[in-house]
């Protein structure tokens, strides 16, 4: 199996074992390939980053216990990888810090100077925001305080993952739904912005909707 070249052009990273653990005790290669079609069909080129480990014929899952991969299972991982979209991580390597850090890295060479990010009304019906975005429903309790301050991580927290569910539609049936909880467009902090004509104050209503805000412009003095 071939590994892809970890590229910044990627603009949805996927944490592979978050969504192929989600709401089971083992790893579901089903499930991670019904996320990756549902969002290309969205329009969107998302790559999957994955330990090293899961994609052998057989690992430990937890202490005693195995999990045999299947033909299946097998057949997803070559297929991901031959389209590129699967990043292996490297033994003894953590995987969250390769999906976190490519959202903080502007590596402006690698994608050549495009501005990836998308505004709201896209043609497309694609997510507006700061990409790339982050596919996960990991807390990162562990890992953000090691990254940035507090707030910093709050802000790219908010503003960097989408979270999701998956449904079954049928309880006698394997058919599965996605939905997805995205990433804010605007901030939810009070914030300020120079302009040409003094410095517009940004203030969140609670009653009011998600990205509407109350504007307070005061001019720069003569």
């Amino acid at each position: 199996m071939s590994q892809n070249k970890f590229s910044y052009n990627t603009q949805i990273f996927l944490d592979g074992a978050n969504v192929a653990y989600f709401g089971s005790g083992s790893i579901n290669y089903l499930q991670l390939q019904l996320m990756v079609s549902t969002l290309e069909k969205m329009g969107e080129t998302p790559l999957v980053v994955m330990p090293q480990k899961y994609v052998q014929e057989k690992f430990y899952i937890r202490k005693k216990f195995i999990q045999v991969l299947n033909q299946n299972d097998m057949g997803i991982i070559n297929d991901l990888s031959a389209k590129g979209s699967l990043y292996v991580v490297p033994q003894r390597c953590l995987d969250d810090y390769y999906w976190v850090l490519s959202s903080l890295s502007n590596q402006t060479r690698s994608r050549k100077d495009r501005d990836l990010n998308i505004l709201p009304n896209d043609p497309k019906g694609r997510w507006p925001g700061i990409r790339p975005f982050l596919i996960t429903n990991d807390l990162m309790r562990d890992h953000k305080l090691e990254l940035l301050q507090p707030r910093l991580f709050r802000r790219w927290f908010s503003s960097h993952i989408v979270n999701y569910g998956i449904f079954l539609n049928d309880s006698e049936s394997d058919n599965r739904e996605i939905t997805f909880t995205t990433a804010d467009f605007f901030s939810r902090e009070i914030q300020s912005n120079p302009t040409d004509n003094g410095t517009v104050w940004h203030f969140p209503v609670r009653d009011w909707d998600r990205n509407d805000r109350f504007c307070l412009r005061i001019p720069d003095r003569p």
